[in-house]
């Protein structure tokens, strides 16, 4: 099992791909031969959002089947926004469609207004995240319009 950071603009699934050839490569040129299977096999424990900067857990070989165990641990995240934007996608790619006057907001109000946000909750997840339905990213999904806000189900979280 190893731990790789993932850069923004990478999906999860092409860092496994770069750590899968890299690998076999150099398994291949010191004599190594797959037994059973023609590839390594290389998975992730969760899929980042490809604009996500963080660390990916991932499996090598028979450190796949351990994933689970090392991502259902407690999980941090640091985010970062631009106050008074609103884009389209709700990222930072989106064009802007709404601007807002932002400079009475304070650290104490982002505070109160994030303790309705904390502990367990019933969450609807963005339309542009990784969770797939019906065998698709929701990312996808939204930039080609065939999904909207209201048909996203809340789901059970805890922040």
């Amino acid at each position: 099992v190893l731990v790789v950071h993932k850069p923004p603009g990478w999906t999860s699934f092409a860092v496994c791909g770069k750590l899968r050839g890299t690998l076999e490569g150099y398994l291949k040129g010191h004599g190594h031969r797959f037994r059973s299977r023609s590839r390594l096999k290389v998975g992730h424990g969760g899929t980042l959002d490809p604009l996500a900067v963080g660390m990916l857990v991932i499996g090598v070989g028979t450190g796949c089947r351990s994933l689970q165990e090392y991502s259902s641990g407690r999980k941090g995240y640091i985010g970062r926004g631009k106050l008074g934007v609103e884009t389209d996608t709700q990222d930072s790619e989106g064009s802007v469609i709404k601007s807002s006057e932002w400079s009475h907001v304070t650290t104490e109000a982002l505070q109160k207004a994030a303790e309705s946000l904390t502990g367990n909750i019933m969450q609807a997840p963005p339309i542009y995240s990784a969770l797939k339905k019906n065998g698709k990213r929701m990312y996808e999904l939204a930039r080609e319009g065939k999904i909207e806000e209201k048909d996203m189900e809340l789901r059970p979280a805890v922040v």
